[in-house]
């Protein structure tokens, strides 16, 4: 008898993506929600707090991505060098939100979705940083970003014009 497969909403961020494999999978892991952070941590007993690093509210899955004050700024300067009109919300609306754009297939689209997956993974890397004491800013991690997003995308011929256009200033 064959098993029925879950159809799952944000199948559609991880198929043809040109993040970084590396930040596709931290993606995929926060669709999960199976990173450790605080508020997981907590609740198997391995931490006693649950502060975020940045603002010490309870750390949880959309206040490290959208709603903490330490990763909002990473979030605003990636929307805004994408020309994207957009505020983040809570986790299952963005994921909403990118699910509707990966399913337009256009070449600004694959730009928003590779620059949104590698944004989830700096803003991990931020947060882990602030946690373990090491040296870091929010300017260096959009930086990461915008780098690593035009690199990635480069290579597809019928992006690069949309490309040099962010690069304008």
């Amino acid at each position: 008898m064959k098993e029925a497969i879950q159809d799952m909403p944000w199948k559609d961020v991880m198929f043809r993506n040109f993040a970084r494999p590396k930040a596709i999978h931290t993606l995929w892991r926060a669709c999960h929600n199976s990173l450790p952070t605080k508020e997981r941590l907590l609740k198997f007993g391995l931490i006693d707090n649950q502060e975020c690093g940045f603002c010490r509210n309870g750390e949880n899955l959309n206040h490290i991505f959208f709603l903490c004050h330490g990763t909002r700024i990473v979030w605003e300067s990636v929307l805004e060098w994408l020309q994207v009109q957009h505020h983040p919300q809570q986790w299952d609306s963005e994921i909403l939100w990118l699910t509707g754009i990966c399913k337009r297939k256009s070449w600004k689209n694959r730009i928003i979705q590779c620059a949104f997956t590698e944004t989830i993974y700096e803003c991990w890397r931020l947060r882990n940083a602030v946690c373990f004491g090491e040296p870091d800013s929010p300017q260096q991690r959009i930086a990461n970003i915008v780098n690593t997003t035009v690199l990635r995308c480069w290579s597809q011929k019928n992006i690069r014009p949309y490309l040099g256009r962010l690069m304008l200033p």
